[in-house]
């Protein structure tokens, strides 16, 4: 230990205090802690289609199953097929995107090819007050549980109430698992900077999860402890 540092790396490369010693606000990189100095927010990045929403709603069924409390929501593709509503990957069949409140269950059209819009983002218009009817209400955290935003991206962030919140969450992180697309936009940096990312690829999608849950789960209880 150089310098008389109390700190030593915990298992998360992240630093940690040794007994008895005061608790930082945040880790050398600036991202903000709770009371027991665990990282609280989690941040999924990756490309459209590699499986952010699949980790985050495995995420969400595993810590119900756990009996935590999980709201929020999700964005799933609508397809014109017989496909299954699924991740953001490219398909001749997508015609829109829907959201839905992972508590209550409700859904809405973020945003359809047949649309006018304005807003659009690509070939698809965007309703932003159908997206803010059932996503804002979602964005409660659940008393001694976990808030799970898939999205935030182009299309959520069209809508200025969705900004203000995930700026919230930002500067006052929560339990929480959000997911980005990976692309750079202010406040994507700052949840990045405000939390610990994870990047979602073909490798590394099927044990997130369980790594997910397991910090979320410590994070709880450190937050009840504290």
């Amino acid at each position: 230990m150089r310098g008389g540092d109390a700190r030593r790396r915990g298992p998360l490369g992240g630093a940690r205090l040794a007994h008895g010693a005061a608790e930082p606000r945040s880790d050398p990189q600036g991202r903000r802690r709770n009371g027991r100095g665990t990282l609280v927010l989690i941040v999924l990045s990756g490309r459209p289609g590699v499986g952010k929403t699949t980790v985050a709603q495995a995420v969400a069924r595993e810590l119900s199953a756990a009996g935590v409390p999980v709201g929020g929501f999700v964005t799933e593709e609508v397809r014109t097929g017989p496909e299954a509503a699924g991740s953001r990957g490219a398909s001749p069949s997508r015609r829109g995107f829907a959201v839905e409140d992972l508590q209550s269950g409700q859904r809405a059209t973020l945003a359809d090819v047949s649309l006018p819009g304005p807003p659009r983002i690509g070939r698809y218009g965007v309703d932003v007050e159908a997206f803010e009817r059932v996503a804002l209400p979602a964005l409660r955290r659940p008393a001694g549980g976990v808030l799970v935003v898939d999205e935030v991206g182009p299309m959520e962030l069209e809508s200025t109430a969705f900004r203000d919140r995930i700026a919230r969450l930002a500067d006052d992180p929560e339990p929480a698992v959000v997911t980005v697309p990976a692309r750079t936009h202010p406040l994507l940096e700052r949840l990045r900077a405000a939390g610990d990312e994870d990047a979602v690829t073909t490798e590394t999608r099927d044990g997130l999860p369980a790594s997910i849950v397991a910090r979320l789960r410590r994070s709880l209880r450190d937050e009840e402890a504290a």
